[in-house]
């Protein structure tokens, strides 16, 4: 009886969703205008009913939010949009009816979700785009938008969608629109298994295809580009039909086709695609029972095709050493034509990409690819180029780092550094790894630098000689653009550099509506005489600092008068403030004696100021105690050696890449080791003795065995100075990596102004069994910072009280719908006592950190959600908000106390759409968890019990199942794709 009622719930809201449901649809969207048309953005929504539909208090939501005003209509057959500047809109499209605006926030070209609701709040259309298969490509030179093929069809399949220039307020695009609601097979997704193949594998095409009439046919279309015989995008030969062999792809359950009627259609490719060095490039074509076809990738596409690279293995190098035995890094191979990398590499000296070749790198391959050599006027002094890949619009290069871990950003353009400095490639790029990370170590925001194994096919044999594929070592690094900011947790902005009367760089920022006179107002107002208060709103000091004293640590020696600019500018909208990034570095390393002349009159600007620098000076003499020095700068030296070079092996690929491009220097590696290691130890002692010695004594901790992280009590030494105390500062820092660096602290007092020889640890500054260096100084009325103790280790022992099951999970909804729209995790404090949450923790599936005191009573509730207003709508009743998205198909939560102690953990299973799952009794079993009586849940009161089925989570005896074949293998290889793939563009 009672699952009978909450069915006849669910069936009575569902009707009531569909009463309410309207003829209108999200139909056009500008993500991204064509440059120089300002913010011309916009959404545009189509009533294709037969009835006025009454807008106000209708709001679009997700990528970005506006509200409709009151009496706002939309007539039968009409279209309105929604614009970001009302402004630059109709300078661009004229004066148009039902222009709404200005929205909040700002629509990304690369993925966004738009979601449209009526004034109750119910959904009535979203659209989610990425930038790429399997959603067409806009052209940002052309200015083209994502346009819906009809407005019948649903807005959620990108294959419903193509490109072509705008329409507002009008129907869509002639060279697109469907006159009736009848769209080609959906092609949702395609991959290709093995990921990298080698000769020897078994090559499988697979698509999911999907098609209410039926899909008739599916053909993939492969072509063949053997090694030295390289096809670029624009030669004719790319599109002649006879390059490209039509095959036959199948949902039968046959011929590699794992289960017939799936929507999955496989392709097993033939023997002769498989050979070693061989780029095999492929389209789908599908055809529908009404004779509508579909070729992706989308014509629109830069990258109108997939591809795959059968690739063995290197072979021997000068036919005697073996890659296999060398340090392992990510391989990046480019394909192109021999002239195309003579011309491009060698002689060429524009920055534009005259052709374009194939880059393979980590198993992936990225077609179309623009290269060139980079170095502005002395590109070509030196054999070894430095180089630029230019990667294809929305084909981003996803990057690792030294230890195989992905960067958080892709990427779309590679800078390959050739590892030289000042024509000494005897450091193969060492020394630019090292001084890339001080930089980066200490805030001041600079590139990355990863090793990288580069070969070049352009020549029919691979060949073990010099003139061979091997290309030798390269660093990969950073371009100046939006995703080295993205990288770096910056908000979008402009970055110059200025070598008058150019602006050799930039990077419009609209958002600031930052023009090239404002920062040529900032460059002028630089040379002026401003006030410190001038310079600390418009300078990020700390950025600054860090920047000025890696400078001096490697002695750059570029010229660094004002109107030469070794570095870039760039302007953070939300500071409205300048951070100066490192860039020209090939002068350093070379003398330990002398200044850098690197920012000479900013710095002699920013510095007639004695309170700033005495602050910097603060900061150096920290950078020496903490970071520049023989330990932890040797330490790092180390680091980024091992990547390249082992003293105990025969030979590494140090020796590989002298070889390859005919370096003279006699010296071993491990004594360009040693010489770097000599440099940071005389170089740290020239600064040190340049710092002022009117500053505090140093002062010293009282040692202490292995403290639990609950009692964390030290004490140092008396502060001495002739001048009055100012202030003491504790830190604590992390050691338990063997790469971790004590610059980055786990844990800072700040400032104490009062003197006390005894501190006393906050509970979470120090996890259990992890190793620790604690340090304090001393600061005078002067304003000087003496130097820091030296480091107190120790190994933070278990806490003495047990926080485990004093906060316990108690009730989470997961699977929200339209009548539950909000889900929700639920904790209670189950204690006796009144417990802190500053540092507690939500974790695994969703994440949120408290940050500040919030005391939860005994008895008390701790509510979570993903939309905080919307739960407080639902239920009258305040939640934290986490930015993630519970998993309705079962994750697992943790929350943690401040030592990252899990207190409590739940791995909850599916749960039917608006129930959720509630904790029955507090004892903590597996089992005793129950179904919500009623949709909704009821957040922040204790569980209901009814006689509902209980969710039994004991698992049953499992059951071995039968070793899978290797296509099995494969296929379920795909299905994971398209989870990963369906979360990755759909999550909310």
């Amino acid at each position: 009886m009672k699952k009978t009622r909450i069915l006849l719930q669910i069936l009575l809201f569902s009707c009531l969703g569909l009463l309410k449901a309207q003829k209108i649809c999200i139909n056009e969207v500008h993500c991204e205008a064509a440059k120089g048309d300002g913010r011309v953005e916009f959404v545009e929504i189509h009533n294709f009913g037969q009835t006025e539909i009454d807008l106000s208090n209708w709001r679009l939501t997700k990528g970005i939010k506006y509200v409709f005003p009151q009496a706002a209509r939309l007539a039968a057959g009409q279209f309105a949009v929604i614009v970001a500047d009302k402004g630059a809109f109709a300078k661009r499209f004229g004066e148009l009816n039902n222009v709404f605006g200005h929205y909040e926030g700002r629509l990304s070209a690369e993925s966004e979700k738009i979601t449209l609701l009526d004034a109750d709040g119910v959904e009535v259309d979203k659209f989610e785009y990425a930038l790429g298969f399997p959603y067409p490509t806009v052209d940002k030179s052309k200015g083209t938008s994502l346009q819906l093929l009809n407005p019948q069809l649903k807005a959620k399949y990108a294959g419903h969608w193509r490109t072509a220039l705008p329409t507002p307020c009008a129907a869509n695009h002639a060279s697109i629109l469907l006159l009736a609601p009848n769209a080609p097979p959906l092609i949702e997704a395609v991959q290709h298994l093995p990921q990298s193949p080698k000769s020897s594998d078994e090559v499988y095409i697979l698509a999911e295809i999907k098609d209410k009439q039926g899909v008739a046919q599916v053909d993939v279309l492969y072509q063949l580009v053997p090694a030295g015989g390289y096809i670029r995008l624009r030669d004719a030969a790319y599109e002649l039909p006879r390059n490209w062999v039509a095959l036959a792809m199948a949902d039968d359950g046959k011929n590699g086709d794992l289960k017939a009627r799936d929507g999955i259609f496989t392709a097993k490719m033939p023997a002769s695609a498989q050979k070693h060095r061989q780029l095999v490039r492929y389209r789908i074509v599908a055809k529908d029972s009404t004779g509508l076809s579909l070729r992706v990738p989308y014509a629109d596409d830069p990258q109108p095709n997939f591809a795959y690279f059968v690739f063995d293995a290197p072979v021997f190098y000068l036919g005697k050493y073996d890659f296999a035995k060398v340090q392992k890094m990510p391989i990046c191979q480019l394909l192109a034509k021999s002239e195309d990398v003579q011309y491009n590499i060698n002689t060429y000296r524009g920055d534009d990409y005259k052709n374009s070749g194939t880059v393979v790198y980590n198993g992936q391959v990225y077609d179309h690819v623009g290269f060139r050599s980079r170095g502005y006027n002395n590109r070509h002094v030196r054999q070894k180029r430095n180089l630029k890949f230019n990667f294809a619009r929305g084909h981003d290069i996803e990057t690792l780092d030294n230890y195989g871990k992905p960067y958080p950003e892709k990427r779309g353009k590679w800078l390959l550094s050739g590892t030289w400095l000042l024509d000494k490639p005897n450091t193969h790029g060492l020394a630019e790894g090292v001084l890339y990370r001080l930089f980066n170590l200490q805030g001041a925001p600079a590139t990355t630098a990863d090793y990288v194994h580069l070969r070049v096919v352009c020549h029919q044999n691979e060949d073990d000689s010099t003139a061979g594929d091997f290309w030798g070592l390269y660093l990969v690094m950073e371009n100046f653009d939006k995703d080295f900011l993205k990288n770096h947790k910056l908000p979008a902005g402009n970055i110059y550099a200025y070598k008058p009367p150019t602006l050799r760089y930039q990077i419009p920022d609209t958002l600031a509506g930052m023009s090239n006179a404002a920062y040529l107002d900032w460059d002028k107002n630089c040379e002026k005489v401003n006030t410190e208060a001038w310079w600390r709103a418009h300078l990020d000091l700390r950025a600054y600092f860090g920047f000025l004293a890696t400078q001096e640590a490697i002695n750059n020696r570029e010229t660094g008068y004002r109107k030469q600019h070794w570095w870039m500018e760039y302007h953070n909208p939300k500071a409205d403030n300048w951070t100066i990034f490192p860039w020209d570095m090939d002068a350093t390393w070379t003398t330990t004696k002398g200044n850098t002349t690197i920012s000479g009159a900013i710095r002699k600007a920013v510095f007639s100021h004695t309170a700033i620098e005495k602050e910097y000076q603060n900061h150096l003499r920290e950078f020496l105690d903490l970071l520049y020095n023989t330990e932890q700068t040797g330490k790092i030296i180390d680091e980024y050696a091992s990547f390249i070079y082992d003293s105990n092996a025969p030979y590494s690929l140090v020796q590989l890449d002298k070889l390859r491009w005919g370096h003279k220097y006699s010296h071993s590696f491990g004594e360009e080791i040693r010489r770097l290691k000599e440099f940071v130890a005389v170089r740290a002692e020239v600064m040190r003795a340049k710092l002022p010695t009117t500053c505090p004594n140093t002062p010293t901790i009282f040692s202490t065995t292995n403290p639990p992280a609950d009692k964390l009590v030290f004490s140092c030494s008396d502060y001495k100075d002739a001048q009055a105390f100012a202030a003491m500062q504790w830190r604590l820092a992390d050691m338990s990596e063997a790469t971790a660096n004590e610059i980055n602290a786990a844990w800072q007092s700040g400032e104490l102004t009062t003197f006390a020889n005894t501190i006393s640890l906050p509970y979470g500054a120090a996890t259990p069994n992890h190793k620790y260096r604690l340090r304090v100084r001393f600061k005078n009325q002067l304003g000087y910072y003496g130097h820091w103790s030296p480091p107190l280790e120790f190994v933070a022992a278990a806490p003495l009280a047990n926080p485990q099951h004093k906060i316990i999970f108690t009730e989470v909804l997961a699977h929200s719908n339209k009548i539950n729209p909000v889900e929700f995790v639920e904790l209670k404090n189950v204690s006796a006592d009144t417990i802190n949450l500053r540092g507690y923790a939500l974790a695994g599936a969703v994440k949120y950190k408290f940050e500040e005191d919030i005391f939860l009573l005994p008895n008390a509730y701790l509510v979570f959600s993903s939309d905080s207003s919307k739960f407080a709508q639902t239920y009258q009743n305040t939640a934290f908000e986490y930015r993630q998205k519970l998993n309705k198909k079962g994750e697992t939560l943790i929350f943690r106390d401040p030592a990252k102690i899990v207190v409590d953990s739940l791995q909850y299973p599916e749960i039917a759409a608006g129930f959720s799952l509630q904790r029955s009794t507090e004892r903590g079993d597996a089992y005793d968890w129950q179904i919500s009586p009623t949709a909704g849940g009821n957040p922040y009161q204790a569980a209901v019990i009814e006689s509902v089925e209980v969710v039994e989570s004991k698992p049953d005896t499992p059951i071995k199942p039968a070793e899978a074949t290797p296509l099995q293998k494969m296929q379920e290889n795909f299905q994971i794709f398209l989870i990963l793939l369906r979360l990755a563009l759909f999550q909310f």
